[in-house]
C-alpha cells in the first residue's frame, strides 16, 4: 500500500507549534515511505469570532520555512478540489446517504431548546449531550417538519448498543461504548458540514492511508470510525501523537511563552533548529546520546514506532541552546545573510548594503557567533564594531576607567597603538598590548579589562585582540582618546 497522508489546518488562527509537530511528522512519515504528503484547507468553520483568513499566509510561511511543501495543495488560490468550501456538495451527499441508510436523522431542535436542554443537564449533574428527542420523532413528523420549511441539521444516529474499538499504532486498542458517545452534528441548517462528516469524506476521497494527529483528537475517532462503517469506506490507520506540555506539565499555552510558529521564526529561530526541537517532541530517534539532527538522517530514522505515548515538554531554553548550535553550524556567509534583515531594522546597517559591509560583517560574525543563540540578537552583538562606545558599562566604567592608573594605562595604549607598525593583525594586537603592560609595569589582566571596557564599552565579549584586528587601528586609537576624555571627566566630576 503506498502510504498517503495529510496535514488539514484551519484558518482559524496562525498555526500553533503543537499543529506545525503535526505537519512535520505526517511529511516525515511520506518521505521514509516513499509516499505522499498533501495539504487540505479546513475551512468549514466560518464563525466571525474564530475565522481568520489572513492565517492561510502564516500556514504557508511555516511549511516552505521549514522546507515540507506539500506535494498537493491549494495552487495559486485557484479551485483545487483541497479546500473544504469548494466541497459542499459532497458533505450534503454524505449526510443525504446517511438518512437515507438510517444511520443519520433531521435534527429540527432549536438553539434555544438545546441551550435550555444543557442547563438542566447541568443543574442535575448528568453528563451534558443530545437526549435524541428528533431521533424518536416518526418519518411522518419528519416529512411534516420538512415541507413546513423548519430548518433542521442532520445528525448522527449512533448505535445505542455495542462498542466501537480500532487499533492505534501509538496507544493500541481502544474502546469506546457506544452509548457513551454523543448524535454528532454533521450538517449545520446552512448545509455547511461539521469536521467530523467533513475530514472523513475528504480522507476517504483523497485516499489517506494514515492519519496522524495529535492526541486530543482521541475522543472524535469513534465518532469517525462510525461515519467509515456506515458510509461503507476503508478506514485509515490511526496514529496519535501524544500532547505538548510546558515544563509544568500542562498543555502548552501563551502562559508559557510564545506557542505561535511564526513568532518564533520572528524572534530568530531557525528553521533547521525548529524541525529538529519539534521531531523530539513525542518522538525518539534510539540514540538518547544524540540530539542534533539533519532533516535527512530524520527522514532516514523515522518510523511511527518512535513515537511516544508520554507528553513531550517544550523545553524554551533547550530550544534556544539548539538554535545556538546550529548558528554556530551554519557558514559565516550564510549567517551574515540570516542576519541581515535584523541588522536592517535595528539601523546598523543600511540598505542597499555595500560589498565592503559585507565584507566587514564576515569579519565580525566569526567574533560573535559563539554568544548567540538567536538571530534577533544579532544587532546588540555587533553594534560596538560600528559604533563608538558613548557610555560605558557601570562595572567597567567603575573599575577600569577611573582614577591615575587608567589614565596612565590608556595613555600608553594611544602611544603604543598610534606608533605601531606593519600589518594590523591579531598577532600585532597582542604584541602592541604586551608593550602597554611592559611600558606601564602593570599586570597583563587589568591592560586588557582596560582596552576592552575602552575600546568596546563592554566588559565581557568577543577575544580582544581578534576585536582590535577587525576594528582596524584608527578606529582603535580613536576609541581610546574617547575613553581617555571619559576618565578626566569622572575624575572631575568627583
Amino acid at each position: 500500500m503506498s502510504v498517503r497522508v495529510r496535514y488539514a489546518p484551519s484558518p482559524t488562527g496562525s498555526p500553533h507549534v503543537g499543529n506545525v509537530r503535526t505537519a512535520i511528522f505526517n511529511w516525515l512519515f511520506a518521505r521514509h515511505e516513499g509516499g505522499e504528503f498533501i495539504a487540505r484547507l479546513e475551512d468549514t468553520d466560518r464563525d466571525p469570532a474564530r475565522y481568520r483568513p489572513e492565517s492561510i499566509q502564516d500556514i504557508e510561511t511555516s511549511l516552505n520555512s521549514l522546507g515540507i511543501t506539500p506535494d498537493e495543495w491549494w495552487v495559486n488560490k485557484e479551485p483545487s478540489g483541497y479546500v473544504q468550501s469548494e466541497r459542499l456538495p459532497f458533505y450534503q451527499a454524505a449526510a443525504q446517504e446517511l438518512i437515507d441508510k438510517g444511520h443519520a436523522y433531521p435534527c429540527f431542535c432549536t438553539t434555544e431548546r438545546l441551550t435550555q436542554m444543557r442547563e438542566e443537564q447541568q443543574s442535575r449533574g448528568v453528563p451534558s449531550g443530545y437526549d435524541r428527542r428528533c431521533r424518536r420523532l416518526s418519518p411522518a413528523d419528519r416529512e411534516r417538519y420538512i415541507s413546513e420549511g423548519m430548518q433542521y441539521t442532520v445528525r448522527l444516529a449512533v448505535p445505542l448498543e455495542g462498542k466501537t474499538t480500532y487499533n492505534d499504532l501509538v496507544y493500541g486498542e481502544i474502546t469506546f461504548e457506544n452509548k457513551l458517545i454523543d448524535d454528532q452534528v454533521l450538517l449545520k441548517s446552512s448545509g455547511w458540514p461539521t469536521y467530523h462528516l467533513a475530514v472523513v469524506v475528504d480522507d476517504h476521497a483523497m485516499g489517506i492511508t494514515h492519519v496522524i494527529r495529535g492526541e486530543d483528537w482521541l475522543p472524535s475517532t469513534p465518532k469517525q470510525i462510525l461515519l467509515y462503517q456506515m458510509l461503507g469506506y476503508e478506514q485509515p490507520k490511526w496514529i496519535h501523537a501524544p500532547l505538548i506540555v510546558g515544563t509544568d506539565k500542562k498543555k502548552l499555552g501563551k502562559r508559557h511563552g510564545s506557542t505561535k510558529f511564526v513568532e518564533f521564526i520572528e524572534q530568530g529561530y531557525l528553521p533547521d533548529a525548529l524541525f529538529n526541537f519539534l521531531i523530539l517532541c513525542g518522538w525518539s530517534a534510539g540514540d538518547e546520546n544524540r540530539e542534533l539532527f539533519t532533516k535527512e538522517e530524520i527522514v532516514e530514522r523515522f518510523t511511527l514506532q518512535g513515537i511516544s505515548k508520554s507528553a513531550a515538554v517544550f523545553d524554551y531554553e533547550k530550544l534556544k541552546w539548539m538554535n545556538g548550535s546550529y548558528i554556530r553550524s551554519y557558514s559565516t556567509e550564510k549567517l551574515v545573510a540570516l542576519c541581515m534583515p535584523y541588522l536592517v531594522k535595528a539601523g546598523t546597517v543600511s540598505e542597499p548594503i555595500s560589498s565592503e559591509t559585507t565584507a566587514y560583517l564576515a569579519q565580525v560574525f566569526p567574533l560573535v557567533a559563539e554568544r548567540m543563540k538567536l538571530l534577533t540578537e544579532a544587532p546588540a552583538l555587533v553594534e560596538f564594531f560600528f559604533n563608538d562606545p558613548t557610555e560605558y558599562e557601570d562595572k567597567g566604567k567603575r573599575k577600569w576607567l577611573t582614577g591615575e592608573e587608567a589614565q596612565n594605562r590608556i595613555s600608553k595604549a594611544i602611544e603604543v597603538f598610534s606608533n605601531a607598525d606593519g600589518e594590523w593583525t591579531i598577532e600585532n594586537a597582542e604584541l602592541a598590548t604586551n608593550k602597554v603592560v611592559e611600558l606601564t609595569g602593570s599586570e597583563r589582566g587589568p591592560i586588557i579589562h582596560t582596552l576592552r571596557t575602552s575600546i568596546t564599552g563592554r566588559t565581557v565579549g568577543p577575544g580582544l585582540f581578534e576585536t582590535i584586528a577587525v576594528l582596524g587601528k584608527d578606529c582603535v586609537v580613536r576609541r581610546l582618546h574617547n575613553a581617555l576624555a571619559a576618565v578626566t571627566i569622572v575624575e572631575n566630576a568627583e
